[in-house]
């Protein structure tokens, strides 16, 4: 057998794994971005910068209440809470 040496492979494996990291961060890192015209304050929307995805919030009951994927781009135009568990929430495509 020849003398193959693991350390430029160990290297290697160890950049590669950092990479992949960053990368998963980087599309995953949402940040708060301003609130659309007529909707309420409560309402707080993050948006992820490389994918567009969209992660409406609301800050008064702290729980998620839509994600859209960003592909169609797209603008809460209205948020209703119909009961404790149901909502309407309108959407309008951004071209």
């Amino acid at each position: 057998m020849q003398d193959v040496p693991i350390k430029p492979f160990l290297i290697g494996i160890t950049f590669a794994s950092f990479l992949f990291s960053l990368a998963i961060v980087a599309f995953n890192f949402e940040t708060k971005v301003p609130n659309y015209a007529g909707l309420e304050p409560r309402y707080e929307l993050y948006e992820a910068s490389i994918t567009e995805n969209q992660l409406l919030y609301d800050s008064e009951q702290r729980r998620k209440l839509l994600w859209t994927p960003g592909n169609p781009k797209v603008k809460v135009a209205d948020v209703k809470q119909l009961s404790e568990d149901r909502w309407q929430i309108v959407l309008e495509k951004v071209y």
